[in-house]
């Protein structure tokens, strides 16, 4: 993740609603980069919230 990315989103809550629409708000990333960077940053959502269903945090 980018540092631009990286201080858009701040938190693992922000990454995990991330959309395509949200980091076209990060500058220097357009339309055309938005969906990229937002699909790969869903794809690990399951391991994410394992340990907080887990009542981990």
């Amino acid at each position: 993740m980018s540092p631009r990315t990286a201080a858009h989103v701040r938190t693992m809550a922000a990454v995990r609603a991330a959309d395509a629409a949200a980091m076209r708000e990060v500058e220097g990333t357009g339309g055309k980069k938005a969906p990229g960077i937002a699909e790969p940053l869903a794809r690990p959502a399951p391991v994410i919230d394992t340990p907080a269903t887990a009542g981990r945090t």
